[in-house]
């Protein structure tokens, strides 16, 4: 029988595996402090943005490695800033039939190619502390690195990517925040992202790389416009997915748990577990949950630039995917 969840050891670990000691806070002070009084924030930004190709293929190959996704994994597959925790959300309180409790979502929610310590891992066992036997993984990798098992279920969440990117300008300024001062203006972030030197890596390699899988009876695509349009009737898509039949009452309390106000109120579980410097405010993870973030942020001349970028990018990988019925808001195809 599953354990209690109140029973689950890992609660609580995500925030003490990232913890810093004291020393190693003050050390961070002393070097924030004189990065920010240098001026050194900006130009050291783009020198990390610049090492994002000699990093991240060590980190995509070895994510996953040895590990064989089985009949209780749920994979939440999705480039940044694309309702990936909207859905981690989703699939743990199916899960748990409603009540699923954590200090941070990653105590519950392993993700392999974190940058940072998790509480939740592959080989914890984390299934048998929900009565469903199923577990969420999170991962931000293109299918290739992530490895395929007929006996798992893949949810792949796909966003206008202009509405990623802004979401994604928004975040990155709120945590680099927490430790120095460093602004870039909107146009020069876009300049970035149509440079693909954005470091969440390229969206059209993410989406050119599941697109394909989606006919597969264990892939569901799910867009963040269907999770703003109809939270419920996507929870029952998920619910039958994943192969979990819950009572109306469960599924409300599934529904209200992954509502955009009971998530903004928790935020704290789902924002980065790193702790800001003093005097200083922590990160937002959960801000505004709408659409069309991109058309406030950007000029409507790179709002059209970067609509011709993410097309040209998905012709060169040789993708079908409907980007145009994307960004209109339009089924992708017909529902499974």
């Amino acid at each position: 029988m599953p354990s209690p969840l109140a029973e689950d050891p890992r609660i609580g670990l995500t925030r003490a595996r990232s913890a810093l000691k004291p020393s190693q806070r003050r050390v961070l002070g002393v070097a924030a402090g004189a990065v920010s009084r240098l001026r050194l924030a900006r130009p050291l930004t783009r020198l990390l943005i610049r090492l994002r190709d000699r990093w991240m293929p060590t980190s995509k190959h070895g994510a996953f490695r040895g590990y064989t996704p089985t009949s209780h994994d749920v994979l939440v597959c999705t480039y940044a800033k694309s309702g990936t925790n909207w859905l981690l959300q989703i699939v743990h309180q199916i899960a748990t039939l409603g009540a699923g409790e954590f200090d941070h979502i990653h105590d519950v929610a392993p993700w392999p190619d974190s940058l940072h310590p998790t509480g939740a891992t592959l080989d914890d066992g984390g299934h048998a502390y929900a009565p469903t036997g199923l577990r969420v993984i999170k991962t931000h990798l293109e299918a290739p690195h992530v490895p395929y098992a007929p006996a798992a279920r893949y949810l792949f969440v796909v966003r206008d990517p202009k509405d990623a990117l802004a979401s994604a300008y928004h975040f990155g300024h709120s945590v680099a925040h927490i430790y120095v001062d460093v602004r870039f203006d909107a146009e020069e972030f876009a300049a970035i992202c149509l440079a693909d030197r954005i470091h969440f890596g390229s969206w059209a390699e993410h989406t050119a790389s599941w697109w394909p899988l989606r006919a597969r009876d264990n892939v569901l695509v799910i867009t963040f416009k269907e999770l703003l349009q109809d939270l419920e009737a996507v929870v029952r898509r998920v619910e039958a997915f994943v192969g979990v039949e819950l009572t109306d009452e469960q599924r409300a309390r599934v529904v209200e748990r992954s509502g955009f106000a009971w998530m903004k109120e928790h935020d704290a579980a789902f924002r980065p577990p790193m702790e800001p410097l003093p005097g200083r405010e922590p990160a937002v993870m959960v801000r505004t949950g709408k659409r069309g973030g991109s058309r406030g942020l950007f000029s409507p001349e790179t709002v059209a630039a970067l609509d011709r970028f993410f097309q040209s990018e998905l012709r060169r990988r040789g993708s079908d995917f409907p980007y145009e019925r994307l960004i209109a808001g339009e089924p992708l195809e017909p529902t499974k």
